[in-house]
This record gives structure tokens, C-alpha cells and sequence, in this order.
């Protein structure tokens, strides 16, 4: 489990928000990541307040689990949980999530009647090399 503090106060806090309204406090509240997970958020005795939306209403919230698709109100200050989770600080000995690789596609191999040798067609085994960020391995056709 790691717990988040989240509050205008950058000395204090590790989720930072800016909130030009100025109802937000200095240490507003917690986001707790469990370990399955879920997240926990608890209210830390704010001047303002917490609330969750409930349709076209603001229901306080103290604490309780919230969903990624809920939309929180720190004071005056609205904020998505999925944003929310976006601001975490990375840790130190985490490293980003490396991009997906785009996809391969193989063009057909080309047919004999032509008697060229396509440059385009990759030709063998392709693999993804992350520390390179490139495919590596096929041969490419000379084109002749």
C-alpha cells in the first residue's frame, strides 16, 4: 500500500495541486493505493471539504473507496480520479512503462512471375528491440 498526501502545499504534499479557487487546503486530504488496487480516499479534516458527485448532486465524502470513473471536488477545486491518479509521483526506482511497439505488418512475398526482389517485403523472423526502439532481424528485398 503506499498513501498519497494531496493539498496546494508543495512542502507537504506529494499529489500537488495549484487551485487558483483557493478552497482547497493546504493538506487536504489522502489517496491510499491498495494493494489489489482500489484506491482510498479520506479527507483529512479539510476546511472546505471533499465531495464525490452523485448524478447532478455533491455528496460529502470522507472516507470510502472511489472508482476511476468519479469526479471529486477538493473545496471549489474539480478533478477527475482518473487525473487524480495521473499526478502521483513516479518513485525513484520505478522506470516508465515503455511504449507499445507499432504494429508489424509483412507484405506478401512477392510472387515468382515478377522477378523482383521487393525492397519493401521483410523477409524471416522480426522482433521488437526496446533498448533500441526499433524492429531488428528479416532482411529486406534488394529490389533488383
Amino acid at each position: 500500500m503506499k498513501c498519497y498526501r494531496i493539498g496546494r502545499d508543495p512542502d507537504i504534499n506529494d499529489i500537488v495541486i495549484g487551485d487558483s479557487t483557493e478552497t482547497m487546503s493546504r493538506q487536504h486530504a489522502e489517496l491510499t493505493v491498495a494493494r489489489d488496487g482500489r484506491l482510498f480516499y479520506a479527507d483529512t479534516g479539510s476546511a472546505n471539504g471533499s465531495f464525490r458527485a452523485d448524478g447532478d448532486h455533491w455528496v460529502p465524502l470522507e472516507r470510502d473507496y472511489v472508482g476511476n470513473h468519479e469526479t471529486l471536488k477538493l473545496g471549489e477545486y474539480k478533478i477527475s480520479v482518473t487525473a487524480l491518479r495521473g499526478l502521483v509521483p513516479m518513485q525513484p526506482d520505478q522506470t516508465p512503462r515503455p511504449p507499445d511497439p507499432p504494429p508489424l505488418t509483412q507484405a506478401p512475398e512477392p510472387s515468382a512471375e515478377s522477378g523482383v526482389d521487393d525492397p519493401h517485403v521483410i523477409k524471416g523472423p522480426v522482433t521488437w528491440d526496446d533498448e533500441g526502439g526499433g524492429y531488428t532481424g528479416g532482411t529486406k528485398g534488394s529490389g533488383k
